[in-house]
């Protein structure tokens, strides 16, 4: 699951300003919305942009920030290696905040997690644990402290959440737990993964 879906997506959002826009899209999506359907709304956005039902509310202001911005956010957050300090970065994207900033980093190959409802609850953490709340919770100390925490809990456990989350959400949603992983390569173009899938060499 993790071994075998996250080295490409890290490999194509790192390659590529476009398959980073899509992996941030992919998150933001996700929010409040079945994993399932992520990949079919990552598809309309794909076509149809701004016109897209699925930007309803934050997710568009999300999405008209990304057409201007993704490529200096794909430098920046590519060039940081301090998950903390990349967690802010993503933040800047109106919407986004700690745990879904983290989600993108988890794509990116930092070893952290997205701790979501799901985990938040596996983990004993109340839903409000780190919440933000709106563009002005998004700097000072306290903010910074708060990401300081994520970082510290989910700190090289990247893989385990990733994999129990897919074995938990599979028995939901009645799939396998390797379908479940392999949905977030919508990330990644079919052209991508051809050449991804052929090297004798994974770097990764």
């Amino acid at each position: 699951m993790y071994a075998d879906h996250v080295p490409m997506i890290n490999a194509a959002m790192r390659a590529s300003p476009t398959a980073f826009k899509r992996g941030i899209l992919f998150a933001i999506l996700s929010a409040r919305q079945p994993i399932t359907s992520v990949p079919d709304q990552l598809r309309d956005v794909g076509k149809l942009g701004a016109q897209s039902h699925y930007l309803f509310a934050w997710k568009r202001s999300a999405f008209d920030y990304l057409e201007t911005n993704s490529r200096q956010i794909w430098q920046d957050t590519c060039a940081c290696d301090d998950s903390a300090e990349a967690i802010s970065l993503l933040c800047r994207i109106p919407g986004m905040g700690i745990v879904k900033a983290a989600f993108v980093l988890q794509f990116l190959g930092h070893d952290i997690a997205c701790l979501d409802t799901h985990n938040l609850k596996a983990e004993g953490l109340g839903p409000e644990a780190f919440k933000t709340r709106g563009p002005k919770d998004k700097s000072g100390p306290a903010f910074a402290r708060r990401i300081a925490r994520y970082v510290k809990h989910t700190q090289g456990r990247s893989r385990e959440f990733w994999d129990n989350w897919c074995v938990d959400i599979g028995e939901t949603y009645g799939r396998d737990a390797n379908e479940i992983s392999a949905l977030h390569c919508a990330i990644v173009s079919a052209a991508f993964r051809r050449t991804y899938e052929a090297r004798e060499n994974i770097p990764f």
